[in-house]
């Protein structure tokens, strides 16, 4: 059997690679199409070329490759030419073009994040509403392939058809659901059965089931009208089979087993169980789900629950499940106009897909009659996502409670608050004209980038960031980079800077990071009567990526009024850091603020507690606060404003005077790459380590939690004869020929003239381009750049900065502090800073 099983994996593989290859075909007609004219822009078809591949050849292309196998099974023994196999890629290629236009527009409509492991495409910073186009222009598509590949073909018409038709049914289905539960309004009279079966029907069977079928049969030349009937017949039945599955397991499925936490109740989804419990429920029962259905908080989604336990709807799920399985499989096996196995590969296909990780959906009596079907239920399979495909949905991050996995959406429970800091004298002069997390980082990013792309990556759209120095820029690119693609109508999200300032009530700047969240607390008020239960407290000035929401899920879970993220260190590490003491719950019973000598040995715990493995703990036995918190939103009000109402530090005053209140203070442990890069020579040490190879510590290359930013619509860089080793080379740059940069970071707009070095440097770049010539109108200016046959070794160039001919920025005497701004530098733990707009006059020696 194993070796039969391998057999089976292999030969699906080289199909699926087979069908890809096609992929690649169709999509350079499309971009290339003769139709647009010899004129079409080369943007244009830049932009077509890279909207289908972000959009198309993705997901398990289940449907696609099922078009194929409806088509060998109805031609049976016969032959079949290699033009026919092509053929029923080519449509199996439509359908996922099909797929694709629906869930652009499905991910807009419910204001998803992620598909796919990727974010949607309307929320990469330049695209937005744009992609409503882009879903036209996906349609669009099917129908230039067909036009193309099938225009002399008997079943061209048939086909056209067929398209058309099932748009319409699937339209026709988002409709019923969006007008049967619309958002923001819960009318249960509308939530009978007939209506259910008919949202699911039109919503998911016909293009799930029935189109690669009936493309398959059009391909073979079947014309029988009965034969589509039957098709359509029992690929109804396999619809409806498989959502009202999803619909159970979206409430009684184990989120570890079923890779999702369900939103049914919440989110008032016209879901089976409801649908059933109306049908069942006493006059008594029905108040109860017209209080609590559609609400977010824990405890009318626990009311719910104990509802649907108390009318037994997970038995008679099991007998639905039972009987309709035992239906499909009779029409199947009853008929005897289609071959059997016409139906099987796509059940067989879907079915994989929705395998349980090592658990059955159906009860044991189904798995005995038949092993066939296993079941994984991914992101957003619920009847509302109309045209989500449970393999294809969207990333709702969600959290679960400790005693009964009540839901949290944490786009509306939690709010990001980061903390900008202070002037951020550890880090000037690089903050001498703007707010520390707006300091550029990386090449392309900034540092405020980091703390927003991980919330926006789990789930948290509603930010703020707190600063009060030089705020300006930092606003601006938070504005440009993050407003227009956070959240939506229904569910409002918002990056936006709080300044300081004076009001009635307080004549006071911020006096801490604790001050400056208690001066905002009658905003963030605001926020929790629209539903927000924790505060996300984060720090501007870290390089690292973290899950948010596995943070807030153990927060939840420990019941803690405070959560501190915890980072394990050994010993010579732990001096620098507060460190923290535990019992074997991971409850913090003790603080020391970088303690020395006997009273750091005393800090020492067993971090297997946190989760860290026996030889781990012996290495890192301290674990150190990461100035990362969850609290509590009524735990934080009440400290800040009666209990410590002086206190102005969270990590020194607030959360060791809550432990020592008797609140529950928790650490939670993070074992990933973190930097605080709170100083020049660490801020300098963390953008040169991101050039590492093959592998750095930190990466900003990660297709599931990318780092977002502002788009700046910038040319490609250019590296004219010049040498370019273990580097980064931001948009925009240019680097001329004879040239070196090695083991550096060069900004965008960054412009490196000829025979210049730049080794173990970080180049900053530029905020704007200097048009060619403008420099030279004025006798006593120099071009932004750094000038010919310049060397800069281990330095940082702010940006803007004029650079002359034949520098040399090296750190000859080795000088570790010198603050020499009125020339145009300043040296920070022997790091040379050339400071922003800066003027290096040509022959300069630092």
């Amino acid at each position: 059997m194993s070796g039969n099983n391998t057999k089976q994996k292999t030969d699906a593989h080289q199909e699926k690679q087979e069908f890809l290859k096609v992929f690649d075909q169709l999509r350079d007609e499309l971009v290339h199409d003769d139709l647009l004219g010899d004129g079409q822009p080369e943007q244009t078809k830049e932009w077509m070329k890279r909207m289908i591949d972000y959009n198309v050849p993705h997901g398990k292309l289940n449907r696609g490759m099922a078009v194929l196998d409806a088509f060998k099974a109805s031609v049976g023994e016969g032959e079949m030419s290699e033009e026919q196999i092509h053929k029923a890629r080519i449509l199996g290629w439509c359908i996922e073009f099909l797929q694709a236009y629906f869930l652009v527009a499905d991910d807009i409509m419910d204001h998803s994040i992620t598909r796919r492991g990727q974010p949607c495409w309307y929320k990469q910073p330049d695209i937005g509403l744009i992609a409503i186009n882009d879903g036209i222009i996906l349609e669009s598509c099917i129908y230039r392939i067909l036009k193309k590949h099938f225009s002399t073909s008997e079943v061209y018409v048939d086909l056209l058809d067929l398209f058309h038709e099932v748009t319409h049914q699937t339209a026709h289905g988002q409709l019923l659901d969006t007008t049967t539960a619309p958002i923001g309004s819960v009318d249960l009279s509308r939530y009978t059965e007939e209506r259910y079966m008919r949202i699911v029907t039109y919503k998911t069977a016909f293009y799930t089931f029935y189109l690669p079928i009936a493309c398959g049969l059009r391909l073979q030349g079947t014309s029988d009208p009965k034969a589509y009937a039957i098709a359509e017949d029992i690929c109804k039945t396999m619809g409806q089979y498989f959502q009202i599955q999803d619909d159970y397991l979206d409430c009684f499925g184990d989120p570890e087993t079923i890779g999702k936490i369900g939103t049914d109740i919440e989110d008032n989804k016209c879901s089976w169980l409801v649908v059933q419990a109306l049908k069942r429920a006493t006059d008594e029962q029905k108040s109860v789900i017209e209080k609590n259905y559609g609400k977010s908080d824990a405890a009318s989604v626990s009311a719910i629950k104990s509802l649907y336990n108390d009318l037994e709807l997970e038995k008679l799920f099991k007998e639905y499940e039972t009987s309709s399985y035992n239906d499909m499989i009779a029409k199947i096996e009853g008929q005897d106009v289609l071959p059997k196995d016409v139906f099987m590969p796509l059940l067989n296909r879907l079915s994989s897909v929705h395998a349980f990780r090592g658990q059955h959906v159906r009860s044991r009596s189904i798995v005995n009659q038949r092993q066939t079907f296993q079941r994984k239920n991914i992101h957003g399979s619920t009847v509302r996502a109309a045209v989500d495909v449970n393999e294809d949905a969207g990333q709702k991050v969600s959290t679960t409670s400790p005693s009964d996995k009540t839901i949290y959406d944490m786009s509306k429970t939690v709010l990001g608050i980061i903390l900008g800091g202070g002037a951020g004298s550890r880090l000037y002069p690089l903050t001498k004209k703007r707010a520390k997390p707006a300091v550029p980082l990386g090449a392309n990013y900034r540092l405020i980038d980091i703390p927003v792309s991980n919330c926006i990556n789990s789930g948290v759209n509603k930010i703020y960031c707190l600063t009060q120095f030089n705020s300006a820029s930092l606003n601006r690119h938070l504005s440009q980079a993050y407003n227009a693609s956070v959240g939506g109508y229904t569910n409002r999200g918002f990056v936006e800077v709080l300044a300081a300032s004076q009001t009635t009530s307080s004549k006071k700047w911020f006096q801490g990071t604790a001050d400056a969240v208690r001066q905002y607390l009658w905003l963030f008020d605001e926020a929790c009567r629209d539903g927000v239960e924790d505060f996300l407290i984060l720090s501007g000035d870290h390089l690292y990526r973290m899950d948010y929401s596995q943070f807030v899920l153990a927060h939840r879970q420990a019941g803690a009024d405070i959560t501190v993220a915890a980072l394990p260190c050994r010993e010579k590490e732990a001096e620098a850091f507060g460190l923290m003491k535990i019992d074997d719950t991971g409850k913090i019973v003790e603080f020391a603020e970088k303690p020395k000598g006997d009273a750091l040995k005393a800090m020492q715990v067993d971090t297997t507690v946190l989760g860290l493995s026996k030889d781990q703990a012996i290495e890192k036995p301290y674990i150190a606060s990461m100035g990362i918190y969850v609290c509590k939103a009524s735990a934080l009000q009440d400290l800040l404003g009666k209990h410590f109402t002086e206190e102005h530090d969270f990590g020194s005053d607030i959360i060791p005077g809550a432990k020592d209140m008797g609140m529950h203070v928790q650490a939670y442990l993070y074992d990933g790459y973190w930097e605080d890069i709170g100083t020049v020579k660490a801020f300098y040490d963390a953008n040169l380590a991101l050039t590492d190879t093959p592998n750095p510590a930190f990466s900003f290359y990660d297709k599931d939690a990318p780092i977002y930013t502002m788009s700046r619509f910038l040319p490609p860089s250019k590296v004219i004869n010049a040498t370019v080793e273990k580097s980064i080379i931001g948009d925009g740059c240019t680097v001329d020929s004879g040239s070196k940069v090695l083991h550096s970071v060069v900004g965008l707009r960054s412009k490196i003239g000829k025979d210049c070095i730049i080794e173990d440097s970080l180049l900053m770049g530029a905020d704007y381009y200097e048009q060619s010539g403008e420099c030279e109108v004025f006798s006593d200016c120099m071009p932004i750049g750094v000038g010919r046959g310049t060397h800069i070794k281990g330095a940082i160039v702010d940006k803007n900065a004029r650079i002359g001919r034949f520098c040399r920025i090296v750190n000859v005497d080795n000088v570790q502090e010198a603050m020499r701004e009125e020339e145009g530098y300043v040296i920070r733990d022997g790091v040379i800073v050339i400071t922003k707009d800066a003027t290096i006059e040509d022959g300069t020696v630092i």
